[in-house]
């Protein structure tokens, strides 16, 4: 009975990091090649925290806030899936 929650938790857990992320891709500049940002690469919340920057001039503001909250769920929900997957052993890794 564990192992069907797991896999749903698995589901539920991919579909939070693909709202809380953009799509988006590195374009090596010599060869051309393509390749996936990795989540905290593409965080939503680095977004909001640039957009607080440049209406605040710098000062934290609220926007930026909620920003870095969005970035702090979104590290979790990826440790969360790593440990479901048997992935943290020797310490917290986030693919």
């Amino acid at each position: 009975m564990t192992a069907p929650r797991i896999s749903d938790a698995m589901v539920h857990l991919q579909a939070a990091i693909e709202a809380l992320t953009n799509e988006g891709v590195l374009i090596d500049a010599v060869t051309g090649a393509e390749a996936a940002l990795a989540p905290l690469e593409a965080c939503v919340g680095d977004d909001l925290i640039r957009i607080d920057r440049h209406i605040c001039g710098g000062r934290p503001g609220l926007i930026g806030c909620i920003g870095q909250s969005v970035r702090d769920a979104l590290i979790e929900i990826i440790a969360a899936q790593n440990a479901l997957q048997g992935k943290m052993e020797g310490g917290f890794h986030v693919k």
